[in-house]
């Protein structure tokens, strides 16, 4: 989930692939405490929030905008690979995760240093007796996994371009529900909050003080300030 400038919007509308799409209402966020902890507390507290100041009664899910393809071409397209499988059935994809396992490396995120861990990396005591900057250190630390991700990366795609698999192959990981070919009609209940409306800087950082949040807009960070 991303909030993002309104000044941006027309950019990123632009700058979206041919066949991509974003749509008002698709994309349903479960709201109540599951096991599958996909949803976080800040973004729980910050729709039930919603559902409150819409009055709807339909506190398990909440509609947001949703990027979405709107076209596929078994030539070159392919399905992302299932991350995780709810008690419910439902089959979890995301780019970032779903990428890594298709080409075979470890999420970009589980290899990147603990900020904490970094002033562990030298001390002044060391030959020379210089230590580089955390800074310097931070950056070293990340960027050396982030080229090896972007490497493999770059490598699976050269190699699936010369040797394209089947489509047969390539659905060998997706999602049951691709190989349904059945035409879907997508909807919000009376019942059910949509969240598709911009929000001002100052009623953003209102609304997440009144569920025990302050935001940083300079840096991005949400920071709880609720025990």
């Amino acid at each position: 989930v991303y909030a993002v400038d309104v000044r941006q919007a027309m950019m990123i509308l632009a700058n979206e692939p041919r066949f991509l799409s974003i749509t008002p209402d698709t994309g349903l966020v479960d709201v109540q405490p599951s096991s599958s902890g996909y949803t976080t507390d800040l973004v729980r507290d910050l729709m039930l929030h919603e559902i409150r100041a819409q009055n709807k009664s339909d506190t398990t899910v909440v509609a947001l905008p949703l990027v979405t393809a709107v076209w596929f071409d078994g030539e070159s397209h392919l399905p992302s690979p299932i991350i995780d499988v709810l008690e419910d059935g439902t089959e979890i994809t995301n780019f970032p995760q779903s990428l890594a396992k298709w080409a075979g490396v470890e999420p970009l995120d589980s290899q990147l240093p603990v900020v904490g861990e970094l002033s562990t990396v030298c001390s002044k005591d060391d030959e020379g007796g210089t230590c580089p900057s955390s800074d310097a250190v931070g950056y070293h630390a990340t960027v050396g996994p982030e080229k090896s991700y972007w490497d493999s990366i770059r490598n699976k795609i050269k190699a699936a371009e010369i040797n394209r698999p089947t489509v047969e192959e390539a659905e060998e990981h997706a999602p049951s529900s691709w190989k349904c070919k059945n035409r879907a009609r997508f909807g919000v209940s009376p019942d059910m909050a949509r969240v598709n409306y911009p929000f001002k800087a100052k009623r953003l950082e209102e609304v997440l003080r009144e569920v025990g949040y302050d935001i940083d807009f300079r840096s991005g960070e949400v920071m709880a300030t609720k025990v």
